[in-house]
């Protein structure tokens, strides 16, 4: 059954801006995944992966009916946020705790880079 079935709003242009969004979302959050693994970018990778988290507790909330809603998704909606939490809290304590090379790019990598990180 099509996602835009399980979007409980009546007015179907709003179903379908929800739809748009959280495909938008899955895509882009694979987006930022590759750039991540490409580039070396760990931070991207890192929010490619909370995009994606986010997305797919959408994805469990729009799903879920009334029942679900009181029992498994909440659960599972608050475990998907304390991974997010804990990707960001590793993330920043390599950054304290090991030194690395700072890292170079070509101009064009540099301004692919930004241009993503502010869309």
């Amino acid at each position: 059954m099509p996602l835009i079935d399980f979007v409980k709003d009546k007015n179907k242009r709003h179903k379908t801006i929800v739809v748009i969004g959280t495909i938008y979302g899955y895509l882009w959050s694979l987006i930022k995944m590759i750039i991540g693994i490409l580039t070396g970018a760990y931070f991207y990778l890192l929010s490619g992966l909370s995009t994606f988290f986010t997305g797919l507790n959408r994805h469990i909330y729009l799903r879920s009916t009334k029942k679900e809603k009181e029992k498994i998704g909440p659960l599972l909606m608050g475990i998907f946020f304390v991974l997010i939490g804990l990707f960001y809290l590793f993330y920043e304590m390599r950054l304290f705790f090991i030194e690395e090379e700072i890292k170079e790019y070509s101009v064009i990598v540099a301004i692919a880079i930004a241009a993503f990180s502010f869309l």
